[in-house]
């Protein structure tokens, strides 16, 4: 595969990532209002789709953070998801919907806005 190829893979990726980042900061803004709305089922339900969508976004950005305009630091989406776990065993609610809302989504906002300075 040339560098050229391996170019082009890159921008269908961050094409494919900015539709991703979307849908995935309206599904994290739904869940935290379950959870501020004390809807603790119906947040619960989605809540291990979003850690896997954040791990894809991990793993795209992480593959495409060589030729964004802006690098993305994602050193911050560990303590994050380290800190969503300890709720979720804690049962503490309010702070996980706390997280979603102002850590979470900021934090993808970020990469949205990074990943289209790139295009």
């Amino acid at each position: 595969m040339t560098s050229s190829e391996i170019k082009d893979m890159k921008f269908e990726t961050i094409e494919t990532l900015k539709e991703y980042l979307d849908a995935l900061i309206q599904d994290v803004n739904t869940v935290s209002e379950f959870f501020r709305e004390d809807n603790i089922s119906e947040g619960l339900k989605y809540t291990a789709n979003i850690a896997e969508a954040l791990q894809i976004v991990c793993e795209a950005v992480g593959g495409v953070n060589d030729i964004l305009k802006e690098k993305v630091d994602l050193s911050g989406i560990n303590n994050l998801a380290q800190e969503m776990v300890e709720s979720l065993e804690n049962e503490d609610y309010v702070l996980l919907g706390d997280l979603l809302e102002y850590e979470i989504i900021p934090m993808l906002e970020e990469i949205k806005e990074k990943v289209y300075d790139t295009l």
